[in-house]
């Protein structure tokens, strides 16, 4: 029986150039830049649709006390 032995491969080299750097931290900002983007969007439809969703909430008040009207006069 054979033992076979092996060198391990040495790791590679984990310092970046600057350029390289860069690209990553500029890479991020433009991440950041898109994710705040799409917030600001998502908090104006959100924004808009409870608006929406509280204009509906007052009309129906409206007809349901319109209809609690026209049920007391019929008694």
């Amino acid at each position: 029986m054979t033992i076979e032995t092996t060198t391990p491969t040495p790791a590679p080299e984990t310092s970046a150039s600057p350029s390289t750097e860069k690209l990553v931290h500029d890479l991020f900002g433009v991440g950041a830049l898109w994710a705040s983007h799409g917030l600001t969007i998502a908090r104006s439809s959100l924004e808009a649709g409870s608006e929406t969703l509280k204009r509906t909430a007052s009309l129906l008040g409206g007809i349901a006390d319109s209809f609690d009207e026209r049920a007391k006069k019929d008694r």
